[in-house]
C-alpha cells in the first residue's frame, strides 16, 4: 500500500463507475488533481483541508458559450460567489466514497481509515421553502407558451408539481407516464432508487398538449434541448425573477406548495423521492394514492 499512488487507483475506479450521480466523477477528478501523486498512506487530514480551501477560494463558476454550431467554444469563469455548504460537503464525501470502492475491490486494506474522518463538514441549511403561490406558477406556465421551444410549459408544470430533477426530466420517456393514474415512474433517482410521483392537473394538461400520435413509448418527452435561456425569459415575463433564480428551484416549489396544502413531511419526501434511514420508515407505508390526493389538493 505504501507505494500505491492515490491517482492511479482513483482513475481506474472512476472509469469503472456506473452510478447515477454524474457529478461524482467530476468531484473525484478534483481530488486526483490535488492529491494524485501521493501514496494513499501519506494523505493526511491537513492535505484534505488544504484542498478544500483551494476549492472554496475558487467559488462558484459558470460556463460561457460563444460562437455558432459547430464552432461553439466554452470557457469556465468564476462568478465571485461563495460555494454552497452542500456543494463543499459533496466534494468532501467523494473521497471516502473512493476509499469504500477501493476496499470493495481489495485495493486497500480494510484497516485503512479515510483522512476525511476528522474533517468537519460545512453546516447546511437544506430548507428551501419558497414563498410562491399557485397563481404565480400558473402565470409562469402561461407565459412560457410564448417560447419558441414548445415543450417549455409542460416541463415547467411537470417540474413544479413532481419536483423531478432536471436529469430525471431529460431522461423521462412517454412510457414512464401513466396518464390514467396521473403518475410518473422514475426508474433511477439521485439516490439510486426507483419511485413514483404524482402529476398535477395542470401538468397533465400540458403533457397531453405536447404528446403527439406519432410519439413512441420509448421516445423522450423533453429530450436534450438547452432551454435555460427560454426558461429565464419566461420567469422574467412572469415577474418571478427574484423567486425563481434557477430551474432547480421548481423542485422546492413542489415541496412548498405541498406544504401549503398541509401535506405531511413524509408525503413531501415520497413525492420528491427523498430517502434517509430515519425517514424511510415514516413514509414506506404511503401508497401512490396519497401522493395523487396531496398534489390534487395543492393544485385545486
Amino acid at each position: 500500500m505504501d507505494k500505491v499512488l492515490f491517482g492511479d487507483t482513483a482513475t481506474k475506479l472512476i472509469a469503472a463507475y456506473r452510478g447515477p450521480d454524474h457529478s461524482f466523477v467530476t468531484r473525484c477528478k478534483f481530488w486526483i488533481e490535488q492529491l494524485g501523486n501521493k501514496p494513499w498512506v501519506d494523505i493526511t487530514t491537513e492535505d484534505i483541508e488544504r484542498a478544500l480551501a483551494i476549492y472554496m477560494a475558487a467559488g462558484k463558476s459558470k460556463v460561457i458559450r460563444s460562437g455558432k454550431p459547430p464552432n461553439v467554444t466554452r470557457r469556465v469563469v468564476s462568478t465571485g460567489e461563495p460555494l454552497a455548504a452542500a456543494t463543499i460537503n459533496k466534494l468532501l464525501m467523494a473521497f471516502p466514497s473512493l476509499v469504500k470502492m477501493a476496499k470493495e475491490r481489495y485495493l486497500l486494506p480494510r484497516s485503512y481509515q479515510s483522512p476525511t474522518k476528522f474533517v468537519t463538514k460545512q453546516r447546511e441549511d437544506n430548507a428551501r421553502y419558497i414563498e410562491i403561490t399557485r397563481e404565480e406558477i400558473d402565470r409562469l406556465i402561461l407565459v412560457a407558451g410564448l417560447a419558441r421551444w414548445k415543450p417549455l410549459p409542460a416541463i415547467i408544470a411537470t417540474a413544479a408539481s413532481t419536483g423531478l430533477r432536471l436529469g430525471n426530466l431529460r431522461a423521462l420517456k412517454w412510457s414512464d407516464i401513466n396518464f390514467e393514474r396521473r403518475l410518473v415512474s422514475v426508474p433511477t433517482s439521485k439516490n439510486g432508487s426507483a419511485y413514483s410521483c404524482a402529476l398535477s392537473p395542470s401538468a397533465l394538461e400540458q403533457l397531453h398538449r405536447l404528446k403527439r400520435a406519432h410519439h413512441q413509448p420509448s421516445d423522450l418527452v423533453f429530450g436534450k434541448h438547452h432551454f435555460v435561456r427560454s426558461y429565464k425569459s419566461a420567469v422574467i415575463d412572469a415577474g418571478l425573477e427574484e423567486k425563481l433564480t434557477c430551474f432547480h428551484l421548481l423542485r422546492h416549489v413542489a415541496a412548498s406548495l405541498l406544504s401549503q396544502a398541509n401535506a405531511n413531511e413524509a408525503t413531501v419526501m415520497a413525492q420528491l423521492g427523498q430517502k434517509s434511514p430515519s425517514m424511510a420508515r415514516r413514509y414506506s407505508h404511503l401508497s401512490n394514492q396519497h401522493l395523487i390526493d396531496a398534489v390534487s389538493r395543492a393544485w385545486s
